[in-house]
C-alpha cells in the first residue's frame, strides 16, 4: 500500500533560545544586543501569539533581523505584554531571544556570554525547549508573522515574490 504524504504542523524546535531577564525597555534591550553582538535588531510590528490558556490572540514586542554570515534568524521577543505571558512557565524572564537557522552552539555561548556583559541584565540563560508547553503553536505564529511582514514588504516595495533586485 502507498504511503501518504501529510503535511504535519512545525514540530522542530527553534535552533536555540535564550531567555532574559532585565529592567530595559525592549527597545533599549535591542539597542544593547545590537552594539554588543554586532547585529541589527529592527523593531516590527508586534507579534500576534494565539494564548490557549485564555483563548485570545494577544501581541507582543518584536525585533527581528537575519544574519547573512550565520544564515540565521535572530527574534527578540517580548516575553510579558504589560497583562499576559507567552510562556507562563518562563514568566521570570522578560524577554527570549530566538536563533532559528545555521546558529552553532559555540555562537549561542558566546552570544549569551555577551549578552550577560550587559549592564542591567540581570541573567541570561539557554532556555530547555523540551518542556515548554505551546511551543510548536508559538512558532507556527512567529512563522505566520514573518511571512505577513515579507508580504507587506514586497507590496510595499512593488516587487514580485522571488523575485530578486539588480
Amino acid at each position: 500500500m502507498a504511503k501518504k504524504n501529510r503535511l504535519d504542523p512545525v514540530k522542530a524546535t527553534a535552533n536555540a533560545m535564550i531567555g532574559i531577564v532585565t529592567s530595559h525597555r525592549d527597545y533599549m534591550l535591542a539597542h544593547f544586543i545590537n552594539k554588543n553582538l554586532g547585529i541589527d535588531l529592527v523593531n516590527q510590528e508586534d507579534l500576534p501569539v494565539y494564548l490557549s490558556k485564555t483563548n485570545t490572540l494577544c501581541d507582543f514586542p518584536y525585533f527581528s533581523y537575519y544574519h547573512p554570515d550565520l544564515r540565521t534568524d535572530f527574534c527578540l521577543i517580548g516575553n510579558y505584554n504589560g497583562t499576559h505571558y507567552i510562556f507562563p512557565a518562563l514568566k521570570q524572564l522578560n524577554f527570549i531571544l530566538l536563533f532559528q537557522g545555521a546558529a552553532y552552539q559555540q555562537h549561542i555561548n558566546d552570544y549569551i556570554a555577551l549578552i550577560r556583559k550587559i549592564q542591567g541584565i540581570q541573567a541570561a540563560i539557554h532556555v530547555n525547549q523540551s518542556g515548554i508547553k505551546d511551543l510548536n503553536g508559538f512558532l507556527e505564529d512567529l512563522e505566520l508573522h514573518k511571512i505577513e511582514i515579507q508580504k507587506k514588504l514586497l507590496e510595499k516595495t512593488g516587487m514580485k515574490p522571488g523575485s530578486h533586485e539588480e
